[in-house]
C-alpha cells in the first residue's frame, strides 16, 4: 500500500435511515471497485442498516458532535470525508482542510440551498426536479443519477406488502413516534380479514414497541440490514412507506408498486406533494383529510413540523372521532395498497427511468479523478 494512499471517512446523518441508504449506495461502490481504507463513523441507530462489514473500519460515535468528529479526523491518516446530509462532517473537514464530497438528497425540496452546504469541495444531488437551477451558486456541484446502488434485478412478485416506517429515530426530536405507531397498529389489527400477509420494517425501538402491540397473526414485524429489505422489497407485491425519498426510489426501481402513509416529516410530505401533482402515486392520505385542524403550515421548519405531526398524532390517538376516522381511512388506505393500478406503476418505473439510478457508480467515478486514487 503506498504510503499516499487516501482513507475513505463516510458519515451519514442520524435522520431516519434514507441517508444511511444512500451513502451505503457509495460505500458499496467503493467496495466494488476493490478500495480497501474505508471508515464508516457511525451511532448505533446508523448501523442498523449496514449488515455485515466487508473489511469496513466501524469507528462509533456521535455523528453531529463536532469537535468528536474532528478528534477522529485528526487520527486518521490521509483521510477524505464523504458525507451523506451531514453538515457536521464537512464542517469538521473544511476546519482541518481536509478534501470533502457533500450529497445532498434534498436539493429538489430547498426552498434555497442551506447556506453551510456552500463549504463543500465537491457537492453531489438527485437528478430529481428543480435541482440544476439551485446548484449554480456552487462553486463545485454535480447533477447525477438517483444514489441507490445497482444490485436486486426486478423478480416475479408475490401477493405480501412491505410497510415502512423507516428510522423513526431522529435528533431534532427525543424517542419514537408512539402515537402514530399506535394508530398503525390499530389499523393493522383491523385488517385480520383481508387474508393478506404484511411485513412492517422499522429501527429496532420501532419494532419492539409495535411488537408488544399487534395482534394480528398475519402481521409481522422486523428489523433487517439495507440489502435483505430491499431483497424483500423486491419480492413483495407492493410498498406502502411514509415517503422517505431513497426507500420510494428504489421501490420504483425494483418496480414494487408504492403508496404512502400519513408523513412524519416535512420533506416527506414534499414528496408526496410532488409525486401526487404529477401522478406517480395514487393511493395516499394525511392527517388534514380527518380534519382541517390538522394541516401543516407551508413557513415553517423541520423541527417544528416533526413536533406537530407527533402533537397531532397525539390529539388524534386520545380523541374518539378522530382516531375511528383516522384508522378507518389507514385501513382502507393499506386494502388499496394490494391493488395495483398499472397506469400508476408504469408512472412510478417512468420517473425513476427519468431520474436514473447510477449515481452512486458516477460520484465513485468523479471523485476518483478529482482526488486521484
Amino acid at each position: 500500500m503506498m504510503e499516499n494512499s487516501k482513507t475513505f471517512v463516510f458519515f451519514s446523518n442520524p435522520f431516519g435511515f434514507g441517508t444511511v441508504g444512500t451513502m451505503l449506495a457509495v460505500l458499496e461502490e467503493f467496495l466494488e471497485n476493490g478500495e480497501k481504507r474505508i471508515i464508516y463513523v457511525a451511532d448505533e441507530t446508523t448501523l442498523e442498516p449496514f449488515g455485515s462489514n466487508r473489511g469496513v473500519k466501524i469507528i462509533r460515535s456521535d455523528q453531529r458532535d463536532l469537535d468528536k468528529i474532528k478528534e477522529i479526523l485528526k487520527n486518521i491518516k490521509n483521510p477524505v470525508v464523504i458525507s451523506s446530509q451531514n453538515r457536521f462532517a464537512l464542517k469538521a473537514a473544511k476546519d482541518l482542510q481536509i478534501p470533502n464530497a457533500f450529497i445532498d438528497t434534498l436539493t429538489w425540496f430547498w426552498e434555497a440551498i442551506p447556506e453551510w452546504y456552500y463549504d463543500a469541495d465537491l457537492y453531489f444531488t438527485h437528478n430529481m426536479p428543480k435541482t440544476k437551477s439551485k446548484i449554480k451558486i456552487l462553486k463545485k456541484a454535480y447533477v447525477v443519477p438517483g444514489i441507490f446502488g445497482e444490485g436486486l434485478p426486478s423478480v416475479s412478485k408475490k401477493s405480501d406488502l412491505v410497510m415502512y416506517v423507516g428510522g423513526s429515530v431522529n435528533p431534532l426530536v427525543k424517542g419514537i413516534p408512539k402515537d402514530y405507531l399506535s394508530l398503525l397498529c390499530l389499523a393493522l389489527d383491523r385488517l385480520g380479514s383481508c387474508g393478506e400477509r404484511i411485513t412492517v420494517f422499522s429501527d429496532k425501538a420501532s419494532v419492539k414497541f409495535m411488537g408488544k402491540t399487534i395482534k394480528n397473526p398475519l402481521v409481522r414485524i422486523e428489523n433487517l440490514p439495507r440489502k435483505e429489505f430491499l431483497d424483500r422489497v423486491n419480492k413483495s407485491k407492493s410498498f406502502c412507506a411514509t415517503g422517505g425519498l431513497t426507500a420510494t426510489m428504489e421501490s420504483f426501481k425494483l418496480g414494487t408498486y408504492v403508496s404512502f402513509l400519513p408523513s412524519t416529516n416535512l420533506s416527506q410530505l414534499g414528496l408526496k406533494d410532488l409525486l401526487v401533482n404529477r401522478g406517480v402515486i395514487k393511493n395516499s392520505f394525511e392527517r388534514d383529510e380527518v380534519s382541517s385542524k390538522f394541516s401543516i403550515p407551508k413557513k415553517i421548519s423541520e423541527k417544528e413540523a416533526i413536533s406537530r405531526f407527533r402533537e397531532m398524532d397525539r390529539e388524534i390517538l386520545q380523541n374518539d372521532q378522530y382516531r375511528k376516522s383516522f384508522v378507518e381511512k389507514l385501513e382502507d388506505l393499506i386494502k388499496n395498497s394490494f391493488k395495483i393500478d398499472s397506469n400508476v406503476l408504469n408512472s412510478q418505473t417512468d420517473f425513476i427511468t427519468r431520474v436514473g439510478t447510477s449515481g452512486a457508480k458516477e460520484i465513485y467515478g468523479i471523485l476518483k479523478k478529482e482526488w486521484g486514487f
